[in-house]
C-alpha cells in the first residue's frame, strides 16, 4: 500500500441534506433534491447515505454505491468566479464539502475515515441538467465537464458519523493511479481508450460506471465493424 497522501490534512468544510422538491429546468418543472441545506451537528452516515437526506430519482441517485456525493472547497471558488455568485457549501448539490482530494487526486477504491464513518470513493459523479438550472447557467454542465471538477461518490464501509470540521483520513489505497479523473474519461471522455478503459474495471468501482463504460466497448466494436 502506497499512501503519497497520507500526511495531509483534510476536513470536512460542511455537511448538507436535501429532500425532493420541485425544481424548474431546460426539461420543465421535475422533483430533486439537488438543492441541499448545511447541518449544524454530527449527522448519522450509513450504507444508505447520509441521515436526513433522500433522493427523487432512484435510478440514477442514491444506493450504497453513490450514498455520499462529495465536492470539494477549492471548485466553489473556481465556480464562484466564473459565474460572479457567491456559492456555499452544497451549492453543487453535494452532501460533503471537503478540503481534500480533488479528481485528480482521489483514486477509486481509496478508503478515508471522515469522522467516525469509513467511506470508499466509488466512482465519478456525472453531473446533470439540474446543476445547470439551480445554478442558472445552461451551459455549466459542460464547463464542469471541461474542467475536470465533477465530483465524486463514496459508499459507506463503515456506519458512523460525520460533522463540519471532521478530520478526513486516507486509510487504504489499492489502486494508485486510477484517479477519478482518469474513470470519468474512461465513461464519458473522448476520444475513448479501450486499454485505458479496461484498467478502470477495479472491483471498487461502481457497478452503474462500469456499465457506462462497458457499453463504450460495445459502441467501439460496432464503429470498427461498420468500417
Amino acid at each position: 500500500m502506497t499512501l503519497a497522501d497520507a500526511g495531509m490534512a483534510w476536513t470536512v468544510a460542511s455537511v448538507q441534506v436535501g429532500v425532493p422538491q420541485p425544481i424548474e429546468t431546460s426539461r420543465g418543472t421535475v422533483d430533486s433534491s439537488i438543492v441541499r441545506r448545511a447541518v449544524d451537528g454530527r449527522v448519522a452516515v450509513d450504507r444508505e447515505g447520509v441521515a436526513g437526506n433522500a433522493q427523487a430519482n432512484l435510478v440514477n441517485h442514491g444506493g450504497p454505491d453513490k450514498a455520499v456525493c462529495v465536492y470539494v472547497v477549492r471548485h466553489l471558488d473556481h465556480w464562484a468566479g466564473r459565474l460572479a455568485r457567491e456559492l456555499v457549501g452544497g451549492a453543487f448539490g453535494e452532501n460533503l464539502t471537503i478540503d481534500g482530494p480533488d479528481e485528480a487526486h482521489a483514486c477509486i477504491g481509496d478508503t478515508y475515515r471522515v469522522g467516525t464513518a469509513l467511506l470508499q470513493v466509488s466512482q465519478p459523479r456525472q453531473p446533470c441538467y439540474k446543476l445547470s438550472a439551480v445554478l442558472g447557467e445552461e451551459r455549466l454542465v459542460a464547463w464542469i465537464v471541461e474542467h475536470g471538477s465533477t465530483g465524486y461518490y463514496f459508499r459507506v464501509v463503515e456506519a458512523g458519523e460525520v460533522w463540519a470540521g471532521a478530520p478526513v483520513t486516507l486509510v487504504d489505497r489499492t489502486h494508485p493511479g486510477l484517479t477519478i479523473e482518469v474513470a470519468h474519461r474512461a465513461g464519458v471522455g473522448t476520444p475513448f481508450d479501450a486499454d485505458r478503459a479496461r484498467a478502470v474495471l477495479v472491483p471498487e468501482l461502481a457497478p452503474s460506471w462500469a456499465a457506462t463504460i462497458s457499453k463504450r466497448f460495445g459502441a467501439a466494436g460496432a464503429s470498427t465493424s461498420a468500417t
